[in-house]
């Protein structure tokens, strides 16, 4: 259990306070970098779906072609 910080001396609680901004720093990079990722895998996403629309528009009109010979 961690000490009480009215017990610790200022090293100690200047080594706490550097431990705790140092893991607030990597809380907000590991947010960033999720943010960054989840606007990656959208705009991928969003790519992706329309290339299938197209594919399907091409894939009915051969089917259509087809159909007509």
């Amino acid at each position: 259990m961690a000490k009480n910080p009215d017990n610790m001396t200022p090293e100690e609680r200047l080594k706490r306070i550097r431990s705790l901004e140092r893991g607030v720093a990597d809380l907000e990079w590991r947010c960033e970098w999720a943010e960054r990722e989840q606007a990656t895998t959208t705009r991928w996403a969003e790519e992706a779906w329309a290339e299938v629309r197209r594919m399907h528009d091409v894939c009915t009109q051969h089917w259509t072609e087809k159909q007509e010979i």
